[in-house]
């Protein structure tokens, strides 16, 4: 958008906030607004039989409620803040119009939308970081259940996954004798995340 347009976009939008767990949407609303998220993050969850089913986490910068808002038909999915969130929102009847003041930026909505449909068609991982770490103290069982969740999070995940146990005492690690000999527990001075 040249600043011109960008200037108009912001004219006609208005700056809502949402606490933590508020709904933005629910699934079967009308569409009325185009929604920009500024700040914080939204779950996108849709309802498979009775049982919510997330679908993904919406960061920073990502425009959502585009493909009701195209297509005229009600959200297809609940949207909810999973923390204080700010959302730029632009009121459906002026969004249309904005877009035949400029018809090229059409385009580069019309882009966002496929790559959501796309995302529907086949929808991302919940889990979307680089790295899952697990914290665990020793004591009652703690280390078993630590390792046992890293397993099935390697499993579901496909990633790999870093256990760290922390002790006080010398002697009272438990994590190590659940590892494979391929494998060893590190002291925290000899960890290094580049040789991981």
């Amino acid at each position: 958008m040249k600043q011109r347009e960008l200037d108009e976009f912001i004219s006609i939008a208005q700056l809502k906030e949402y606490k933590n767990t508020e709904i933005i949407y629910s699934e079967g609303d009308p569409s009325d607004y185009l929604n920009l998220l500024l700040k914080g993050r939204i779950l996108v969850s849709t309802k498979a039989k009775i049982r919510e089913s997330e679908i993904e986490i919406l960061k920073r910068g990502t425009c959502f409620g585009i493909i009701s808002l195209f297509t005229d038909e009600p959200h297809s999915v609940t949207t909810k803040s999973i923390e204080n969130s700010l959302i730029l929102r632009v009121d459906k009847k002026k969004f249309r119009e904005f877009l035949k003041k400029y018809p090229l930026i059409s385009l580069d909505f019309s882009r966002i939308l496929s790559q959501r449909v796309k995302r529907r068609i086949q929808p991302k991982k919940i889990f979307q970081s680089k790295r899952i770490a697990i914290l665990g103290a020793p004591s009652s069982g703690k280390s078993t259940y630590m390792y046992n969740v890293g397993l099935k999070l390697k499993e579901q995940t496909g990633k790999k996954i870093i256990c760290l146990e922390l002790s006080l005492k010398k002697e009272s690690f438990t994590l190590e004798s659940f590892l494979n000999k391929k494998s060893k527990a590190l002291k925290l001075s000899e960890f290094k995340e580049s040789s991981i």
